[in-house]
């Protein structure tokens, strides 16, 4: 659970602060992503037991750090996801409680996603691959890789694995590329036991045949 909020806020923090993510002009403000990325980290650190009581605290503040023309926007889906919280109470609340902490967070990122998706969208731009080289020795062997970027869609995006002499091994098919949101997608670098594979040379990765970004796997 605690990774999987870690990866989400990395995420967020990658395709809203990453100013080459954003392509367009947008009437979101460094201000308003600041607000996003501080509330979702906020609640991520909160306890479950102080859950009901700190999240709509969270929120109001998110609102108030907002633009006016952004809070316009989004008050009442903030509103709401707020006054969510209160009917979450009784005997179960404990481990119900922690199913809505990473709700509420997914929630978040799905406003700002709303917000995004109106502006317009130009091609996929990758701000970052994590980790950048994939080394084979390094211990516990590394299983995934992410790509960070604004607009990032599966349909369109294709990688492309060849050996270290330039032999192409071929593309990977749809099984080993997920897409998280359109500002990130995951390269599984495992075969179907969950064993990790030895790759040794170049991901390049493609929109439309064209390359977009790439990185290295070494022995």
């Amino acid at each position: 659970m605690k990774k999987s909020i870690i990866a989400l806020l990395i995420a967020i923090v990658f395709s809203m602060m990453t100013s080459g993510c954003l392509t367009s002009k947008s009437f979101i403000s460094q201000k308003d992503r600041d607000a996003f990325v501080t509330a979702s980290r906020d609640i991520g650190k909160t306890s479950v037991a102080h859950l009901t009581k700190e999240t709509p605290k969270i929120l109001n503040k998110l609102l108030n750090d907002l633009s006016q023309e952004t809070r316009s926007i989004v008050k009442n889906e903030i509103t709401d996801l707020s006054n969510n919280l209160v009917h979450v109470t009784g005997s179960e609340a404990k481990c119900t409680l922690d199913v809505v902490k990473q709700e509420t967070i997914a929630e978040i990122t799905e406003i700002f996603d709303n917000l995004m998706k109106k502006q317009e969208k130009k091609k996929p731009i990758v701000c970052a691959v994590n980790p950048p080289i994939i080394k084979n020795s390094r211990k516990p062997r590394i299983e995934e890789v992410s790509i960070y970027g604004y607009d990032l869609n599966t349909n369109t995006i294709k990688v492309k694995y060849e050996t270290i002499d330039g032999k192409m091994i071929g593309t990977l098919k749809d099984g080993y590329i997920s897409k998280n949101s359109d500002y990130r997608i995951t390269i599984r670098l495992t075969d179907k036991s969950g064993k990790a594979m030895n790759y040794n040379g170049k991901f390049t990765i493609y929109h439309n045949e064209k390359v977009i970004s790439e990185f290295l796997a070494t022995p």
